[in-house]
């Protein structure tokens, strides 16, 4: 069965996105649904579920539910002026771009900020990354960090994470990467700009679930995007579902996908649940926005052990990246490296000291994380992802 506590936030979820009064107990605990949106970064969706309950706005809650919706709504203009000024800028210089994921679908809500946005996702042409850095530094952007798939950019004090995305999904989901590629081949020019490209409904639908499928597999994924899919469905209705369907099959993902709109019905249109649509509720719920590290890091080990790499090697590379953390994450923690590079081994030795006597909680976590990766707990994770329709298929 889904927790009762899933089935209030549900109801309230419910309530904003189609505008009725949810249906709540009446010891209904407001503080506790107040904390669990702001771990789970969905206040602002469940502020506007709630202001229809009568008295929600005489509580002391109600007025903390009142003021952090304002203050996402700031958070949000901000966010949308920002990255207009842009792609504005992209645009007059004739680099090409495409908007992805919450930096388009944000637009489509009642209120922007019923969907949170932590940073603004566009895709770029790799060979323009220098004409995109003298246009971003132009506006006072300036290249934080590089990943797989994303360069980022920010200004200072920050107003918005610009990523742009070197390719859709990172090359080292190769199942999923296959299938995108750089992902330009889904582009299509957008009439009336000069260098903004974007999707087919049907091909952003794909790439957005699959998004999150690749999230839900690789670390576990919160609630927050299960409103895209359904606001999506609810506002393009004559989507190609044969074309969708096909690229599911394609990507593996089909009963993933299944389960999903079966989820969507029970959520939202009271249909009757079943175990896999409990488990997936429980699940997500319990995974807040980005999962954890512990499902991360079996997800790793599950899919190197599946490529043919000896478990040992996989326990000696997980605690080499704990033990020597790259200098960009070493950046985060120690500002002053930003400044004095030179100074990361110091850092190092700062940083090991700084967990074996004030972090050894976190140091046994980690301990029984690589433990971890043995036949019997691999085999239950892989167990529970094909459970709900999801595998690493290379």
């Amino acid at each position: 069965m889904i927790p009762d506590f899933c089935k209030i936030v549900i109801s309230i979820i419910k309530a904003a996105m189609d505008k009725t009064e949810p249906i709540l107990p009446e010891n209904v605990d407001l503080e506790e649904i107040y904390e669990y949106g702001q771990q789970a970064q969905i206040l602002p969706l469940l502020y506007y579920g709630l202001q229809e309950v009568p008295g929600f706005f005489d509580t002391l809650t109600g007025k903390k539910f009142f003021k952090s919706a304002m203050h996402y709504t700031n958070v949000t203009w901000e966010q949308m002026e920002e990255l207009e000024k842009v792609c504005n800028e992209l645009d007059k210089a004739g680099i090409s771009y495409m908007k992805l994921k919450g930096s388009v679908i944000k637009a489509y809500y009642e209120y922007p900020e019923m969907r949170t946005m932590g940073d603004a996702d566009i895709l770029i042409k790799v060979d323009e990354r220098d004409r995109i850095k003298e246009v971003c530094e132009k506006i006072g952007y300036f290249e934080e960090a590089e990943s797989d798939h994303e360069i980022i950019y920010e200004t200072k004090p920050r107003k918005l994470s610009i990523e742009f995305h070197k390719w859709l999904i990172p090359s080292y989901n190769k199942d999923f990467y296959e299938y995108f590629g750089t992902g330009w081949d889904y582009a299509k020019k957008v009439d009336s700009k000069n260098s903004e490209y974007e999707m087919s409904d049907e091909d952003f639908f794909i790439y957005i679930f699959s998004h999150f499928a690749k999230h839900y597999r690789d670390a576990g994924v919160g609630i927050k995007y299960i409103t895209d899919f359904y606001l999506f469905k609810k506002i393009k209705p004559n989507m190609d579902f044969d074309y969708i369907n096909k690229a599911f099959e394609k990507l593996q993902i089909k009963k993933f996908w299944d389960n999903m709109d079966k989820l969507l019905r029970v959520w939202f249109e009271g249909e009757e649940s079943n175990d896999v649509i409990d488990h997936m509720t429980v699940k997500m719920f319990g995974s807040y926005t980005f999962g954890f590290a512990a499902h991360r890091f079996r997800s790793i080990a599950l899919k190197d052990v599946k490529a043919g790499k000896s478990k040992f090697w996989l326990k000696v590379k997980h605690l080499w990246s704990l033990t020597f953390l790259p200098y960009r994450s070493m950046k985060v923690i120690y500002p002053v490296l930003i400044k004095v590079p030179i100074l990361l081994p110091f850092m190092w030795v700062r940083r090991w000291f700084s967990a074996i006597f004030f972090k050894r909680d976190r140091i046994k976590y980690n301990v029984d994380n690589i433990k971890a990766i043995n036949d019997k707990d691999l085999e239950a994770h892989h167990n529970e992802l094909t459970y709900v329709g999801l595998d690493y298929n290379f």
